[in-house]
């Protein structure tokens, strides 16, 4: 029963609400464990994947201090999942009803729900007690109802009861005691006899919904004109009832239309009126007056945004906040809108004249020493508040668990396959580039037999991951229509002068199973004394020349645009040609010069599949392409000093950018806090 689908995704549903909470289990963590490895049901399902998982690191993991470490949340998680199935360890049987009762409300007590409803009520513990009460008490009610219909000695399934609770809980109502002269207390004029109000609305007054239609009771005798007149006598003593409860104002409303239909004024208003002096409600009596904490607040940041003098301010006395508390909120709002003409911290500048902070200080330069990723500048160069949320407050937003295969996971499992491949034909002495059929085959058979490995290590166990796989080794069977065998077509044609000689060559410290050994080194790369960490997906060299290309296999996205390149918000490709050159100079190649970039498309649409020449320039003849690579390489030099420095002077404004809503906003999880929408275009 403990693996029944709908059981174990709800309990682990109530879990994540972080309203229920068990002592020592870290929910946080295994949200994070049912992302990373796409576990959305079932407890054998959990352990299962994250026993494998803990083997994987062990056996690929060369540093076992980092495999310790990365080891811990999963080993965590599974304790965890350990610990929710020992509270659950009742329910793994059939029951009577008596016993799943008993079970029931233990469960209830050993998660100290009854003190969590206190503790989290934030004002409703009243609502919250009278919730829980009411389903402990339906509950009951039914399952002595269920009793006497199938006896005490039947045991059932958790699914039965489980159906029976989601039954009950669609219908299930109860009402809280209300406060008196508290709030605002909406009901129907049916059941206001008795109460008494300062300020009484009466809504809805048009004919049809105040007073109601008369619906006659067809299959009973009796005078229909009768019954309507009866009925109408109701609705008016109701009306007459609700006229009685107030003792300061009456507000009467009515609708005039419902969509496009026009509606009917309510006879009941129309004798209203004749009966009585009524004040009609317009725009012109609410001009200029105060009826609410919302409009005293507008009020007074209109008066002093226009900094009309003559204009006295409203008195704020009875109030919780004082004038120079919402002038200060009025001039943080406009530094937020700012940006950077007025730099402060409310614009994104955490070091000014004003926020100057040895703390700050020293905690940005311990953040400017490390190690960068190229990939991470170019996050800050498109939004450094992105970058600040994501690096310097380490912000995760958390996602539902899925069980497809995602592209970055395709992806990486085709990077995994394509280097182990080229490493083994690399030792084998074996060249694919206008290779017989012959070693064709060959190339084919150890490739494909490379991804069948590496696809088992992956979980393609769902029904979800089918096509991905089909993609990989060939639709319907055919390895004609394979990405991999697409990829060996358009190897062995490629008509450059380069052979593919490197492969996942990694520099700093990545975390990364699987690279070349060959010229890769623990030590980063440094640009003054800037550290780089990173991985070249591959390096194809020319020995007649001594010159390289950089190859960054892409399963979907765009390519980088020349503006991009030297605007610096495309850094990756320049910086690994100037990478890729210092490690090879360093393994005693000689000077070595780069030449190309590529970017080679895994995508399996036909006509995106394949390799293409990053375009640095507009020109297409007479160009000086290694004088141009030096130029390109220098601004993007400067561009990376620009942003270190921008980082540890603590500048993390929003993104400068026309375009931002296309280059980042668009796609940006961090929406809901970013404060891009109060910035004028």
């Amino acid at each position: 029963i403990i693996e029944n689908d709908f059981y174990y995704k709800n309990i682990f549903r109530a879990l994540s609400s972080g309203f229920i909470k068990i002592e020592g289990i870290n929910l946080t963590n295994l949200f994070n464990t049912a992302v990373k490895l796409k576990i959305v049901i079932g407890k054998k399902n959990w352990l299962n994947r994250i026993k494998e998982k803990i083997e994987k690191i062990k056996y690929f993991s060369s540093d076992e201090e980092y495999g310790e470490e990365e080891i811990k949340p999963y080993q965590k998680a599974f304790d965890d999942i350990d610990k929710i199935d020992s509270l659950l360890k009742p329910f793994s049987v059939q029951l009577t009803i008596d016993e799943f009762l008993i079970n029931l409300k233990k469960v209830i007590v050993d998660v100290e729900l009854p003190l969590l409803l206190l503790e989290k009520a934030s004002g409703k513990e009243e609502e919250n007690i009278k919730a829980v009460a009411a389903f402990i008490q339906t509950i009951t009610e039914i399952f002595e109802l269920l009793k006497k219909e199938k006896g005490n000695k039947d045991k059932f399934k958790l699914g039965f009861y489980l159906e029976q609770i989601r039954t009950f809980s669609s219908w299930a109502r109860f009402n809280i005691k209300e406060k008196s002269n508290f709030g605002v207390q909406v009901t129907t004029v049916n059941e206001i006899r008795g109460l008494n109000f300062d300020y009484l609305f009466i809504s809805g007054l048009c004919d049809g919904d105040f007073p109601t239609r008369y619906n006659p009771e067809i299959f009973f005798s009796g005078s229909f004109a009768k019954m309507e007149q009866i009925h109408q006598t109701e609705e008016r003593y109701h009306f007459y009832q609700s006229l009685c409860s107030w003792n300061k104002k009456l507000y009467l409303t009515n609708p005039l239309l419902n969509g496009d239909k026009e509606l009917v004024e309510s006879n009941f208003l129309r004798d209203f009126e004749k009966l009585f002096e009524i004040t009609k409600i317009t725009d012109e009596i609410f001009n200029g007056k105060i009826f609410s904490k919302s409009d005293l607040l507008e009020e007074f940041g209109r008066q002093f945004r226009s900094r009309e003098k003559k204009n006295k301010l409203p008195e704020l006395e009875g109030f919780s906040f004082s004038a120079s508390e919402i002038i200060n909120s009025i001039n943080i709002d406009e530094s937020r809108a700012r940006q950077l003409e007025f730099p402060d911290e409310f614009s994104g500048i955490l070091l000014n004249n004003k926020t100057e902070s040895t703390i700050i200080s020293s905690a940005l330069k311990e953040f400017s020493d490390k190690q960068y990723s190229v990939s991470e500048l170019e996050n800050y160069a498109k939004c450094p508040y992105k970058y600040f949320a994501e690096r310097i407050l380490n912000l995760e937003v958390l996602e539902e668990p899925e069980e497809e295969v995602e592209a970055i996971e395709i992806g990486s499992l085709l990077h995994s396959i394509l280097f182990k491949f080229y490493t083994e034909i690399r030792e084998l002495g074996i060249t694919i580039k206008k290779c017989d059929d012959k070693t064709f085959k060959k190339v084919e058979k150890i490739l494909f037999d490379i991804a069948e490995e590496k696809t088992s290590e992956l979980f393609f166990d769902s029904v979800y991951t089918f096509y991905e796989k089909e993609k990989i080794f060939g639709i319907g069977g055919s390895k004609n229509e394979s990405i991999l065998f697409k990829f060996l077509e358009e190897e062995r044609n490629d008509p450059d002068e380069f052979s593919p000689a490197y492969f996942e060559t990694s520099f700093g410290r990545i975390r990364k199973d699987e690279f070349d050994t060959k010229i890769s080194t623990a030590d980063p790369i440094e640009v003054d004394d800037i550290k780089f960490r990173g991985k070249i997906d591959r390096i194809d060299f020319n020995e007649l020349t001594q010159s390289i290309n950089i190859i960054d296999y892409k399963l979907g996205g765009k390519k980088p645009t020349k503006d991009e390149l030297w605007n610096g918000l495309s850094l990756q490709l320049p910086f690994y040609l100037y990478a890729a050159g210092k490690l090879l100079t360093n393994a005693n190649k000689g000077k070595v010069v780069g030449e190309l970039m590529y970017i080679y498309s895994l995508k399996y649409k036909k006509e995106e599949f394949g390799k293409k020449k990053l375009s640095v320039t507009s020109k297409r003849k007479d160009v000086d392409i290694k004088a141009l690579n030096e130029e390109l390489l220098n601004s993007t030099l400067n561009h990376i000093r620009k942003y270190v420095r921008s980082i540890a002077d603590g500048k993390f404004n929003l993104s400068p950018h026309e375009d931002r809503e296309k280059l980042v906003c668009g796609y940006c999880q961090f929406k809901s806090i970013c404060r891009i929408q109060e910035v004028p275009q």
